[in-house]
């Protein structure tokens, strides 16, 4: 993290505990917080910690508050598999998915992340299909049997 974004962190942070910021304290704290931290979820972790203590704060309750934020990220959403492109080569395939899921960590949606992954390996994202907007009862698979005994493919005519 860059000083300028430490000392946001800390006034963010004496806003709540009154402590008094500095040029100093800043360059200390971008140096031991996480680099993955991001602002935005720094100050999350600040106001976790000042909802359940008095305890001032310090970078490493800081990295741990974020560590748990990218955690809980990370298991709300899981990694797809990576695309056809990267021709079954097991580490591109692994690299694909560290970023992957180092982009959810940092926040981003399933298609950034899909795309930050692609675009990190330099391969092209996959298209994907649009959303059908069928009735429920036409989306059985073909020769499979429907609620009526039909065994026919179910498209309207």
């Amino acid at each position: 993290m860059i000083p300028a974004d430490a000392g946001k962190l800390l006034l963010y942070a004496a806003a709540f505990d009154n402590r008094q910021p500095s040029e100093a304290a800043a360059r200390a704290w971008a140096d031991v917080l996480d680099e993955r931290a991001t602002v935005n979820d720094a100050q999350e972790a600040i106001k976790a910690h000042y909802a359940k203590t008095r305890d001032w704060i310090m970078p490493a309750d800081i990295n741990s508050g974020v560590y748990a934020i990218r955690k809980a990220r990370l298991e709300r959403m899981e990694t797809p598999q990576p695309p056809e492109s990267l021709d079954g080569i097991p580490a591109r395939e692994l690299a694909w998915q560290r970023e992957y899921r180092r982009a959810v960590g940092d926040g981003a949606t399933e298609v950034e992340a899909m795309q930050a992954a692609c675009d990190a390996l330099g391969v092209s994202v996959p298209i994907a299909l649009p959303p059908t907007n069928r009735p429920p009862e036409l989306t059985i698979a073909r020769g499979r049997q429907c609620d009526h005994g039909c065994i026919e493919d179910p498209v309207r005519r």
